[in-house]
């Protein structure tokens, strides 16, 4: 168990680190777009007439049919990208702090238990995390539907929604369990 616990510590924060500079290239090429759509349009690696670009579920198309990069398309591919990669690296910022407040490795662990508020918070932000994928490829998919028009092909998973509303439904275990844990602890 202990192996398995420093290689999810490690991957998840690999996945968390990945997702911010991910992230944070991101913003830098949405700025550089904003500021030169030219150098954009030139030096943006695409091919083909119906590029459609994706992200955590949420799908874009940023070619028009005549073959030229949709630069509205681009730009909200762009934010999207930034929020759920925000999103995702929080998620995993969480299972890492989670692994390691229940081996009693952070600060404000309380021993080395599952089996507490801390951890039973952060299990509910990864289920609130991973709930808001869903709600922002939607929210996009109407703007992207406004800004960009009916002839961008656009589409959403829903997967990550049911995935975040089984750890909110978890959390109510852990607190089950937490409380157990200290009635125990108070008859020993």
């Amino acid at each position: 168990m202990k192996s398995f616990n420093k290689i999810a510590k490690f991957f998840s924060r690999v996945l968390e680190l990945a997702n911010w500079i991910t992230s944070g290239i991101i913003f830098i090429l949405l700025i550089v777009a904003v500021i030169a759509p030219e150098w954009t349009k030139t030096h943006i690696l695409l091919t083909g007439n119906n590029t459609v670009v994706n992200v955590y579920g949420f799908t874009i198309q940023v070619m028009t049919p005549a073959g030229e990069l949709n630069m509205k398309a681009v730009y909200i591919y762009y934010i999207v990208c930034v929020i759920l990669g925000s999103l995702m690296a929080m998620v995993f910022r969480n299972i890492h702090l989670i692994l390691k407040t229940a081996d009693g490795e952070t600060w404000f662990s309380k021993g080395k238990t599952p089996f507490q508020e801390d951890v039973i918070r952060m299990i509910r932000e990864i289920g609130i995390f991973m709930i808001a994928v869903p709600v922002v490829n939607i929210i996009f998919n109407i703007i992207a539907r406004f800004v960009v028009g009916s002839g961008a092909e656009l589409s959403s998973q829903l997967g990550h929604f049911a995935i975040g509303f089984a750890f909110v439904c978890l959390t109510q275990y852990f607190a089950y369990g937490e409380k157990l844990e200290k009635d125990t602890e108070g008859l020993i």
